[in-house]
């Protein structure tokens, strides 16, 4: 993408694989030549409801749960031909701090 080049992550541990129970998931992180860094995550299920549902869960449950201290949620606008509205927070561990944006739709 431009001047960013992208590879996949490694594969998500088999505790994660068995918690969300995806059907396909993309991890990939993307470097700009200036060291600049965005990992990409994307889970995807065939169906939408039943037991999948556990699954789907916000970062505000999931990070905390994994030891990591957020930051409030902040509501974002993002442009372009269909905009859409994603929730924005930091987490950090002991090792450092990320800004995440997040949404979900079906």
């Amino acid at each position: 993408l431009g001047e960013w080049s992208g590879e996949d992550t490694s594969q998500l541990d088999v505790r994660s694989q068995d918690i969300l129970q995806l059907d396909e998931y993309i991890r990939r992180v993307y470097r700009a030549k200036d060291g600049r860094e965005v990992f990409v995550y994307v889970g995807y299920w065939k169906r939408q409801t039943g037991e999948h549902q556990a699954a789907k869960h916000s970062p505000l449950m999931c990070f905390p749960a994994n030891g990591m201290k957020i930051s409030p949620v902040e509501s974002r606008s993002i442009s372009g031909a269909a905009p859409f509205e994603v929730s924005r927070l930091s987490a950090s561990d002991a090792r450092h701090t990320a800004v995440y944006y997040y949404w979900f739709f079906s």
